[in-house]
């Protein structure tokens, strides 16, 4: 698995309850402490049901769009951005997710982006250029930031 489906898979759908709690309470203290939480089986299931909607991923990325492109395209020398960073991710995520190629990922977010009216939709292109250009830059970021930690 690409480490970048294992970052969306950690951040983005984390589970409230941990999967190794198998029972329908879990027992939390010590000898007389001991306690039970009861896990809320409707918030639960209603978080599984949400994370199989594309439309948790894309809708903050369609709503957000023009704001992101602004605050990404200034002071940018070159050609502008056309699609925010945050899109280019929620594409990714669909492809991790449910584990489709980059072209079957483009063509959901082309068919959801559309329903809201937004013509200017990525290509499996741009989604896998955009990626790559991501993880170099979260690399370069985490290189400062170890050795900014060992200054």
């Amino acid at each position: 698995m690409d480490w970048c489906c294992l970052i969306i898979n950690c951040l983005i759908l984390p589970s409230t309850i941990p999967k190794s709690v198998n029972s329908p309470g879990m027992h939390i203290g010590f000898g007389d402490q001991m306690q039970t939480i009861k896990r809320n089986w409707n918030l639960y299931n209603l978080r599984l049901v949400n994370r199989g909607r594309p439309s948790n991923y894309l809708l903050p990325a369609v709503e957000n769009r023009e704001n992101d492109l602004k605050v990404m395209n200034k002071g940018k020398v070159g050609r502008p951005y056309q699609y925010s960073n945050v899109e280019i991710f929620a594409a990714y995520a669909i492809k991790c997710i449910f584990k489709l190629g980059y072209r079957e990922a483009s063509g959901i977010v082309e068919d959801f982006e559309q329903q809201y009216g937004v013509d200017n939709t990525p290509n499996f292109r741009t989604i896998h250029w955009r990626i790559k250009k991501l993880r170099k830059e979260i690399i370069s970021i985490s290189i400062l930031a170890t050795i900014c930690d060992l200054l």
